[in-house]
């Protein structure tokens, strides 16, 4: 799966593997991040490919109810805060 993600965003300055992420220059490490990755399916160009990683589990219902809005807009950077 992850190899289809990386095959989808190829010609993006992308480092992503099971334990970092790194997009141009911000690199992101640890547990206290969310991402969500989405590009088209190198397999079939009319869908895309997401892919959503949080090392907090806390994070999911957040991801879950902004992930919708992000259909016409190009990032949505947010922060959890822990309770």
């Amino acid at each position: 799966m992850l190899e289809s993600v990386k095959s989808a965003l190829t010609g993006y300055d992308l480092v992503l593997d099971q334990k970092n992420l790194r997009i141009s220059k911000t690199e992101l490490t640890g547990k206290k991040h969310s991402v969500v990755l989405t590009g088209r399916n190198p397999g079939r160009k009319e869908m895309a490919v997401m892919f959503i990683a949080t090392g907090l589990p806390e994070a999911l219902p957040g991801l879950g109810r902004k992930l919708p809005i992000t259909i016409n807009t190009a990032t949505l950077p947010f922060r959890v805060v822990s309770r």
